[in-house]
């Protein structure tokens, strides 16, 4: 039985079109409902993808796309499932200098797993080869505005030496009975609040 497609993937046919014809339509003024963003970004990994598996003597699998992910990170590679997922709203945003840039950095993290193994560093040798060889630009993280993610609310928390701020998500589990302690006096974390503080 065949795997049902997620809503967010791609399910394009691959595209048989040559770099400079890649290069080409992102300069058309007018955008057919083909050439969309995701089609775009499908289309170089194919011809990314393609050009690895020729440059390493290797046929591995073309990562399936996925536009799901969300906050401040532009990609993400996910070995296990052999994904590529991106972010759709850094996307829109960015355009074609986002696609050139992400999609071969998460595509270089895929190859260099499946050819080194897991105990390579993430943004290490291995993995500068892989771009070098694609002749794309070696870029550990991105510079894109970015619209400020969710502020998560501060919770005043006390031990014998000081105040400490604990996050929404950190409450919850002292509340729930997960002990904190201090880094500096090793006491145990206390509800607390700023007007009855020791310090």
């Amino acid at each position: 039985m065949a795997r049902r497609a997620r809503k967010d993937e791609w399910q394009g046919e691959p595209a048989a079109q040559s770099l400079a014809e890649f290069s080409a339509d992102a300069q058309i003024a007018q955008r057919s409902p083909d050439d969309l963003p995701e089609r775009r970004a499908q289309r170089l990994l194919e011809h990314d993808w393609q050009r690895l598996n020729q440059m390493l003597g290797r046929n591995e699998p073309l990562p399936r796309l996925r536009f799901d992910l969300r906050g401040r990170c532009a990609g993400q590679a996910r070995y296990q499932d052999w994904v590529i997922r991106l972010n759709p709203v850094l996307m829109q945003g960015h355009g074609d200098r986002f696609i050139e840039e992400t999609v071969p950095h998460e595509l270089a993290h895929l190859m260099a797993f499946r050819c080194h193994g897991a105990q390579i560093r993430p943004h290490g040798r291995e993995w500068r080869a892989m771009l070098e060889w694609l002749q794309r630009p070696v870029r550990v993280s991105h510079d894109y505005e970015v619209s400020p993610s969710r502020r998560l609310k501060r919770y005043v928390y006390r031990c014998d030496c000081r105040l400490h701020e604990l996050s929404s998500i950190r409450h919850r589990r002292a509340e729930q009975g997960t002990p904190y302690q201090c880094r500096m006096c090793g006491c145990r974390l206390r509800k607390g609040d700023a007007r009855n503080a020791a310090c």
